[in-house]
């Protein structure tokens, strides 16, 4: 799912924002890209595992081709 989120058109800002999304399904991996729509070539990729203190399991994603 993704969701876009215009901001002011200043030199630096700051950004809170929380997207609630259950996890459970991606065994709590989640993989997050962020663009920006005046600067195109602008893109970070956080990726990583929320700890529960349960037992988990490796990325599911880990060796499949990344699009893009």
């Amino acid at each position: 799912m993704s969701r876009l989120k215009p901001l002011l058109q200043e030199r630096s800002f700051w950004l809170l924002w929380t997207l609630r999304r259950p996890l459970a399904a991606q065994h709590h991996w989640y993989d997050l890209e962020i663009a920006s729509a005046s600067m195109p070539q602008w893109r970070r990729r956080l990726a990583g595992h929320i700890e529960t203190g349960r037992p988990s399991m490796s990325d599911p994603a880990i060796g499949r081709a990344v699009a893009g």
